[in-house]
């Protein structure tokens, strides 16, 4: 009420400038100021739009009906009315005027006027309209966005980013360089959100992502050194990546860095799915260095042993030459040479050793090893209540997926073009059903909880043995092809 007593201070000292009609104005201001006073709106433009059209404009009168549009919520017309203020009055310094118009035109989302008009108001050195402004960006931001103009949705974010950060307004700037091809800006600033802002996974799965391509490209090309670099870099922004894990140590077994290979593959026994290939490569590394104490460490894992070559057992009989274990030495070394090593058969021959006759006798010797090194699977989960699902056991017929449920693609990564697998341990019942659900192994942490939640809504025929349906964990590999 205040504000419009002094809009009719104003319209009285106009009165007297112009000699219009006192009477008939003050009477059609003050019945507009009550009808705004009760928010009967309607009512006051009627009136007000009847007594400006009858008599020359009057500027009071105008920010009454300017008023009553905006309180109305009929925000073009409120603009176009403070907008006609303004060209009257010719007042280029009228910042409050300026900025009266321009909340109405964000109101009304004519945000092209208001930033114009917020942009005049903060040059007039009206500080405070600023965060009106950058509202005024960001909502026209968030409006290209929402409608893929990704070029315009990046310059209006960038206006923003001045003054307001927080990580949701930085993955819509991310998502719009990666839409419109942006890949070197895209990547500095990852490379300065992950500084800025530790905890913000997305910029630190990207370049984690790009750096594992590109070591991935150099490590099938054979340059070693170039891949160990990237995969490095992987590893610095996403400590957990299996994959990066293995190939770092591979890349330096290849170039001889033998001590540099070690705890890289070390980490990835427990971070990369296939268990097998990267035993096999540590194992060789060590067979290299002549870590016989550490080999011994490989030899209980049964799917190795049958797949041995003659080196392999060669090895592990220099384990037992080591250790003074004759019995077990002369074993492993007449399967080393049934399997091919020629110089083995000359000191069996010197030394009075039969070979190994037969591929039964072969056969024998390992299933003797298998017996020596019984299987050791990690207890990865208590599940007392099924049937021994913690053992590798020999079934007659394996689980068969009957449901698949395919994981939703997070938008944010499919924005991203992030791609990844995640590999998911998964406790088949008897019933086929899937108990429980664990990773074993992931590129990308990002795809994690889409992939467990898919994982738990397979359906099985259950694995048979001896005729009756029996609980085993079976892995399941989820692909996250980015596009």
């Amino acid at each position: 009420m205040a504000k419009h007593n002094r809009i009719l201070l104003l319209f009285l000292f106009s009165l007297l400038v112009t000699g219009q009609s006192f009477t008939q104005s003050i009477d059609v201001a003050d019945s507009a100021s009550h009808l705004i006073s009760s928010q009967k709106y309607e009512d006051a433009i009627r009136l007000l739009t009847s007594s400006l059209s009858s008599e020359s404009q009057s500027i009071p009168l105008l920010q009454l009906l300017g008023d009553a549009y905006r309180l109305e919520q009929n925000y073009d017309k409120a603009f176009e009315t403070y907008q006609e203020i303004i060209r009257l009055k010719d007042c280029d310094t009228c910042s409050l005027l300026y900025a009266q118009a321009g909340r109405v035109a964000l109101a009304g989302k004519r945000y092209d006027d208001a930033i114009e008009y917020f942009t005049h108001t903060v040059k007039n050195g009206d500080t405070l309209t600023a965060k009106y402004l950058t509202q005024a960006y960001l909502e026209r931001g968030d409006y290209s966005y929402e409608h893929e103009d990704y070029d315009d949705a990046r310059d209006d974010y960038l206006h923003v980013v001045v003054t307001q950060q927080d990580t949701l307004l930085y993955t819509k700037l991310l998502i719009c360089y990666a839409n419109i091809d942006e890949e070197d800006s895209l990547m500095e600033l990852c490379r300065q959100l992950v500084d800025k802002f530790p905890n913000f996974v997305i910029p630190a799965v990207y370049l984690s992502q790009k750096n594992y391509e590109k070591g991935m490209y150099y490590f099938n090309d054979k340059r070693y050194k170039q891949a160990i670099d990237y995969f490095l870099q992987t590893l610095r922004y996403t400590p957990t990546h299996g994959s990066a894990c293995y190939y770092s140590g591979a890349s330096y077994h290849r170039t001889r860095n033998l001590e540099l290979a070690i705890p890289y593959l070390e980490q990835a026994q427990e971070r990369f799915p296939n268990k097998n290939l990267v035993r096999e490569e540590l194992y060789e590394v060590y067979q290299t260095l002549g870590c016989y104490e550490e080999m011994f460490r490989f030899v209980s894992h049964n799917s190795m042993i049958e797949s041995w070559k003659d080196k392999d057992w060669l090895a592990l009989s220099k384990l037992y030459y080591q250790f003074h274990e004759s019995e077990l030495w002369e074993l492993s070394y007449r399967q080393a040479a049934y399997s091919g090593c020629g110089d083995c058969e000359d000191v069996l021959e010197e030394k009075n050793i039969p070979l190994v006759q037969s591929r039964d006798e072969s056969t024998g010797i390992i299933q003797f090893f298998h017996s020596l090194y019984p299987t050791m699977e990690p207890r990865v989960a208590d599940t007392t209540s099924l049937v021994n699902p913690l053992e590798l056991l020999r079934v007659d017929k394996p689980p068969h997926p009957i449901t698949q449920i395919s994981p939703e693609y997070p938008p944010i990564a499919k924005h991203l073009h992030i791609g990844g697998t995640v590999w998911v341990k998964c406790l088949v019942t008897q019933e086929g059903t899937v108990a429980e659900a664990l990773i074993m192994g992931s590129d990308v942490e990002l795809f994690n909880t889409v992939a467990l939640n898919a994982a738990l809504q397979w359906k099985f025929s259950p694995a048979m043995a001896d005729q009756q349906p029996i609980a085993v964990w079976v892995a399941i590999p989820f692909r996250f092809k980015a596009k």
